[in-house]
């Protein structure tokens, strides 16, 4: 079992060498220290090439190592199965025979048995590669909710796949070309949405999904395994006695975290002392006699510092518990090498803390639990609260008066055309108005929560906007509880294209596995049946998980107001790292790479540099310019 980098091509001009495929795989060495692996093959006049870096966890045998070959089938793999032993079972009892005691020749088993619908059958995170070397098909698979990245490049014959986007790099037929839909996408969200890429002819392949591609002819077909928002949409809404529904999710909370302790290596837990990861350590430390290892920083200022907060939870668990206290320029210093590991623009600073915690805990463990999406799955974020008064009041509100308010929320919109953030909030708040639905909310949600909106910066605006999240939207409008809609539509989104592609990029960078605990398919798949009026009972977020988490932790521990895992980015921005916005943010640097309006682009880092707030989007810019410096 190993979480890993997986690197590699099919090249239907048979042009590629041994070497590039080496390249582009130690590319990815920090994401497995421990081993390499290189498999070149022909099919016809296609090469193929597979390459594994390996970060051990079970099965440390050499056996175990990467790429594996059994019978007519290849395989890289990047992840966890976590019932692997459960799949193992079944199969040996079918009297099939296995060589090593890893996940990894598992999913090569099942797929000699099942073909590719073996991976309905895997719990885990996982992006897997497998080449058919008897019918010349190779099949690319990704995990249900998109823990595990893979992006995929496809141009002129030739197609590359690999974990993160630095290996394409490594290949001469790589073509760094700007997809400009996906830039200003990333000027809209501060990061570019699954499935696009900021560079053109790559995507990432969609969780819940596979491709399977045929190397006679060069055909594909995609295929949807496991579709969150159908789901979302599909799934019936229970309301079951408050009782019985605390025992059934405190027993799949239990089922699930248990998975993820399965190693052969020490694992720890990041801990906050917020609910999510205290709720984590507590079900885990419960049942066991040794004691977990867990891991916080805190910073010096008391508003972004937890330490005191994870302290109390520690102790009352009897952890292991290590704490930092970081010094703003101990968090500076991560500052620059952000683009190293975030090689797509990448624009939420709690990146940095994220990246510092890894560390910390890569120096003790191998694994470390996360605990990101209790806020997805159990209703935690005040914007939820607040969009179920908006509803509220919208209903009540009568049809004339909701018009002249649409009126003036329209024009406020042109009043502040100037100023594109601020008109397009009211443009969508007019738009609710006008509709006086929930529907109108679904559509509107994202430029409510966005703070960004700088696709004015461009200096070539695209002709069309392929935004993922407009298509998401669309899926989940006629969803029959809407609240719970807007929830699904926080999983889809900044879930999986903030929070996931934080955590990996984060601990991959340390060299220690991420595991996301509250991540289990089977988990959502039943909270989606739990009415949004019990996730958020008399107006109290995440009453569920507190409910059950006071089963474990006193609410005197736990009762505090919400704070986040931040940074004062803003302030830094105008004092200690102010040198890096000259150096980046400069009219000479803004023209460099042709992407950016010179004079618009200098007079919005001027506004925003002198502004008395902190302001989200001067972060969004410089981390581009840095990415670009990088990259380009």
């Amino acid at each position: 079992m190993t979480v890993c980098g997986i690197a590699g091509f099919l090249d239907f001009n048979g042009t590629t060498e041994r070497k590039t495929l080496v390249a582009m795989t130690d590319s990815l060495a920090h994401r497995g220290p421990d081993g390499a692996g290189y498999d070149y093959y022909s099919h016809g006049k296609v090469s193929i090439g597979l390459g594994h870096r390996r970060l051990s966890i079970i099965d440390l045998s050499t056996q175990a190592a990467q790429p594996m070959r059994r019978g007519d089938y290849s395989i890289v793999l990047n992840g966890e199965i976590y019932n692997y032993r459960e799949i193992k079972d079944g199969l040996q009892s079918s009297n099939v025979g296995f060589e090593t005691d890893s996940d990894t020749e598992v999913i090569l088993a099942a797929f000699e048995r099942w073909g590719p619908d073996c991976i309905s059958r895997l719990r885990g995170m996982f992006a897997v590669v497998i080449y058919d070397h008897r019918r010349g098909i190779v099949h690319f698979f990704r995990d249900r909710l998109g823990v595990k990245p893979l992006f995929i490049y496809q141009w002129d014959g030739l197609l590359l796949f690999a974990s993160e986007l630095k290996a394409f790099h490594q290949h001469p037929g790589f073509e760094k070309k700007i997809d400009r839909s996906a830039l200003s996408l990333y000027f809209r969200y501060g990061f570019v949405p699954e499935p696009e890429c900021i560079f053109s002819n790559v995507r990432k392949l969609p969780p819940g999904s596979y491709l399977s591609l045929d190397l006679s002819n060069g055909e594909q077909r995609a295929t949807t395994y496991w579709d969150a928002s159908a789901l979302a949409r599909t799934t019936k809404t229970i309301h079951r006695p408050e009782t019985e529904l605390l025992e059934e999710i405190d027993s799949r909370l239990q089922t699930a975290f248990d998975y993820r302790m399965v190693a052969d290596v020490p694992v720890g837990i990041f801990l906050s002392g917020g609910y999510d990861s205290s709720l984590v350590t507590a079900m885990l430390q419960k049942d066991r006699t040794e004691k977990l290892k867990t891991f916080t920083i805190g910073f010096e200022s008391e508003r972004y510092n937890e330490a005191h907060h994870a302290r109390a939870v520690a102790e009352y668990l009897s952890t292991e518990h290590t704490a930092l206290v970081c010094t703003e320029q101990d968090a500076q210093a991560i500052v620059a090498d952000l683009p190293n590991y975030y090689d797509e623009p990448f624009a939420d600073s709690s990146a940095i803390p994220t990246f510092l915690v890894s560390r910390l805990a890569a120096g003790s463990v191998k694994v470390a639990l996360s605990s990101d999406g209790g806020d997805e799955l159990f209703s935690g974020y005040s914007r939820n609260l607040r969009f179920q008064k908006i509803y509220r009041q919208l209903n009540n509100l009568p049809a004339p008066v909701a018009g002249i308010l649409a009126g003036f929320a329209g024009w406020n919109a042109g009043r502040y055309a100037n100023d594109l953030p601020r008109s397009v909030w009211w443009e969508k708040f007019a738009k609710v108005l006008r509709d006086n639905s929930l529907l109108s909310i679904i559509d509107a949600y994202p430029s409510f929560t966005s703070v960004n909106s700088l696709e004015y910066l461009m200096l070539a605006y695209p002709s069309e906007i392929i935004n993922p999240q407009d298509k998401l939207r669309d899926k989940l409008r006629n969803i029959e509880d809407r609240f719970n809609g807007l929830l699904a539509y926080d999983y889809q989104s900044t879930l999986t294209n903030d929070m996931l592609v934080k955590v990996d990029r984060a601990t991959m960078a340390a060299s220690i596995e991420g595991r996301e605990p509250m991540l289990d398919h089977e988990l959502y798949e039943y909270l989606l049946s739990v009415p949004s009026a019990q996730k958020m009972k008399n107006g109290q977020l995440k009453y569920l998980l507190k409910k059950i988490t006071h089963r474990y932790l006193p609410a005197a521990i736990m009762d505090r107001p919400k704070q986040g895992f931040g940074i004062p980015i803003g302030r830094w921005l105008k004092t200690d790292l102010r040198g890096l916005v000259e150096e980046h943010l400069n009219e000479q640097a803004i023209a460099r790479y042709g992407l950016l309006h010179p004079q618009r682009t200098k007079e919005t880092v001027n506004r925003l540099t002198n502004s008395k707030r902190d302001e989200p989007q001067l972060w969004l810019l410089l981390t581009f310019q840095m990415w670009c410096a990088k990259w380009l």
